[in-house]
């Protein structure tokens, strides 16, 4: 594939700003988000200089921009060369960090991928599912068994907060309960994000919301036995906006994620979306 970009002189300006100053994770956000919305072909070219850039002097960095990347390409439905590239691009950054394992299981992916390619017909089990059943993966927790424990814990840090009765009451209920998750399984979480690409919590294994946790936060307590009113499709954007942001924080380097009052002013801001979310008589 080509690097060049000479059709696109508005990205090519914007990687010559991240050249002089690729420690700058704004200008590599924002570059995301305008290759984000551009062709796949001119997104994979400028994803690959991206790469070329930052995997020396920000490879954390590039590690998130690249697993933005792929969730993209996957949510497109992409080519399996598409989606080859973009592992290939990920595997490059688990080596650049010296993270072996990590780039041993994208590999496996890659090569599951070209296998797939050239024999379409005679490859029925997907390679995410052996992987987690595979002897030498007895240390990693199975997908559906991490979510019955993400789901578990998730009701008794709910249990924790009591006598709610207003919705933005249950937002922050909901927030600091997500907090409390995070901080106990965030090792297993990362792990199933990187294998997977999705957070068992909120996800079955292909790709489907959970049915039982959206039960369980519709009729339950948190959200007043269902008086709230509050919709199936509200509560699903409201929890993809809570994981999505957990999600995201997680994978970000230590450095990167805020504290103090940064921190403080992110949760507000969180909890003030999700309620216009929730709440629809917020204003």
């Amino acid at each position: 594939m080509s690097l060049t970009l000479g059709t696109n002189p508005g990205i090519e300006e914007f990687l010559g700003h991240i050249q002089k100053r690729p420690s700058n994770e704004v200008l590599v956000e924002r570059f995301l988000v305008l290759i984000m919305e551009t062709d796949a072909d001119i997104r994979q070219g400028a994803m690959s200089r991206l790469m070329h850039i930052l995997l020396e002097a920000n490879p954390h960095a590039a590690l998130q921009s690249c697993y933005r990347f792929l969730q993209k390409t996957r949510n497109d439905g992409a080519t399996i060369d598409e989606e080859i590239l973009a592992l290939e691009l990920t595997e490059n950054c688990f080596v650049k960090l010296g993270k072996k394992n990590q780039a041993a299981v994208i590999r496996d992916e890659i090569e599951r991928l070209k296998v797939r390619q050239e024999n379409p017909e005679s490859f029925h089990r997907d390679m995410r599912t052996v992987l987690h059943n595979a002897h030498e993966q007895t240390e990693q927790i199975s997908y559906e068994d991490l979510a019955n424990e993400l789901f578990v814990r998730l009701q008794t840090a709910l249990g924790n907060f009591t006598n709610i009765r207003h919705q933005q009451l249950a937002v922050q209920s909901l927030v600091k309960a997500y907090q409390l998750v995070y901080e106990d399984m965030a090792k297993p979480i990362r792990k199933d994000l990187y294998l997977y690409g999705r957070n068992p919590l909120l996800w079955t294994l292909d790709g489907e919301f959970r049915q039982d946790l959206k039960h369980y936060l519709l009729e339950g307590r948190l959200f007043s036995m269902g008086k709230d009113s509050l919709s199936e499709g509200r509560l699903r954007m409201s929890l993809e906006l809570l994981t999505g942001w957990f999600d995201q924080r997680l994978l970000l380097p230590q450095q990167s994620r805020g504290k103090g009052k940064e921190l403080v002013a992110q949760i507000e801001f969180l909890e003030t979306a999700l309620t216009a979310i929730i709440d629809r008589d917020f204003t």
